[in-house]
Formats: structure tokens, C-alpha cells, sequence
């Protein structure tokens, strides 16, 4: 058994899926060793809480359990280049499919966009702090609310905005039933600086680097 004692930033999570993943990613990583059976989350001497409310206690890998063994799906992230004028796609491996619930689905992908990139050379298009507060998806146009961290935490700047309209458009144009995507803050239009975007945005190729 392994107790892991972590500052209180861990908790800082982008939804509840980076939550599994940042948990999942730590008990199956130290669980490889071959000492290691179980392991212990701390936070600041406290014992991570689970969505149940109780303490997490001791985990084994995760997915070992027979029937246990979670779908996952490959999809495309768009996050900023160091300039902000180009897009650059990174691959990862969501905890879900699309065919249980397209909404839940996008909202998982979008959870994932916020967290941030995972390679080098990629920024982040989306301020942690924003929440998914719904996702609709109706006649192949998905209408995204965001918490209003979108605006009061957002770095600004014309690059910027544009970098953020961009990587969600078109991480959720990725998928053949969304063609074009409405980006809402607290049921209004996003409006970060320059424009306010009434309409629905389509995927924009030439923004992609290559």
C-alpha cells in the first residue's frame, strides 16, 4: 500500500472526467511497479473525496476488475501554437463513446479541451477556471453554454479569441454529426472582446497548421 500526499492545486480539476483520468492516471502509473498494489490519495494530509462524498481510501488499477473495462475514443483537440495564429492538433483517448449519449459525449471532449494540452509547443484555448454548463445538439448544429469564467477569466486580445472560437469549433466539428457549433456564455452570445457571436461558427480548415 502507497499513500501519495498532494498540494491542495490537485483538486483544480476541469470537470469530473479529468478528475477520473488525473486519479486514474496516478493509481495506474505507481500501481505498475511491482510493489505497489494499492494507492492512497491524499490532499494536504485530507483523503480525496469521491463523487459519492466518501473518502476514495485505498484503489487498485483502474479497469483490472472483469466487466469493468471502460470504451474510449480517439479524438482531436485543437489547442493554440506560440504565436495564437495557427491551430495544432493533439490526440487523446476519451472515457466514452458517442453512441451512448452524443451531448454527455461532447461535453466529456470539451471537459478535456479546457484541461489543456498535454504535449509541448501546444497552449491552452480555454481558461481552466470555464465550466460546460449544457450541450445541445439539434440538425447537426451542437449549442455550447459555458460559465461565465469564459469571459471574466479569459487572457483577451483579438489572437486569443480568435484561438478559442477556432479550437472548439473545430474539435467538435471532428465529428461527422456536428457541422457547426454556437458558443454561448450563461445562455448569451459569447462576447470576449472584439466581436459578440450570434451565430453559429463552421470549422475552419486554413487555421490549422500543417
Amino acid at each position: 500500500d502507497l499513500i501519495v500526499d498532494l498540494s491542495q492545486d490537485f483538486k483544480q480539476f476541469g470537470g469530473s472526467v479529468a478528475e477520473i483520468i488525473a486519479v486514474g492516471s496516478i493509481v495506474n502509473t505507481l500501481t505498475q511497479l511491482d510493489d505497489i498494489k494499492r494507492v492512497k490519495i491524499l490532499v494536504e494530509g485530507e483523503e480525496l473525496i469521491g463523487p459519492s462524498g466518501e473518502p476514495r481510501g485505498f484503489m487498485t488499477s483502474f479497469g483490472e476488475e472483469p466487466g469493468n473495462q471502460t470504451e474510449t475514443t480517439d479524438v482531436i483537440l485543437y489547442f493554440s501554437n506560440k504565436n495564437a495564429d495557427k491551430l495544432i492538433g493533439e490526440k487523446r483517448k476519451i472515457p466514452a463513446v458517442p453512441d451512448e449519449d452524443r451531448e454527455e459525449f461532447i461535453k466529456k471532449v470539451l471537459e478535456e479541451l479546457i484541461a489543456g494540452p498535454n504535449e509541448s509547443g501546444h497552449y491552452p484555448t480555454v481558461p481552466k477556471e470555464v465550466v460546460v454548463i449544457s450541450v445541445q445538439i439539434d440538425n447537426g448544429i451542437a449549442v455550447i453554454d459555458f460559465s461565465e469564467e469564459m469571459h471574466t477569466k479569459h487572457w483577451g486580445g483579438a489572437a486569443g479569441e480568435s484561438m478559442t472560437i477556432n479550437s472548439v469549433a473545430n474539435t467538435l466539428t471532428e465529428f461527422d454529426f456536428i457541422q457547426k457549433v454556437r458558443i454561448l456564455v450563461n445562455q448569451n452570445p459569447l462576447a470576449i472582446e472584439h466581436i459578440i457571436l450570434e451565430d453559429p461558427v463552421e470549422r475552419n480548415e486554413e487555421i490549422i497548421e500543417k
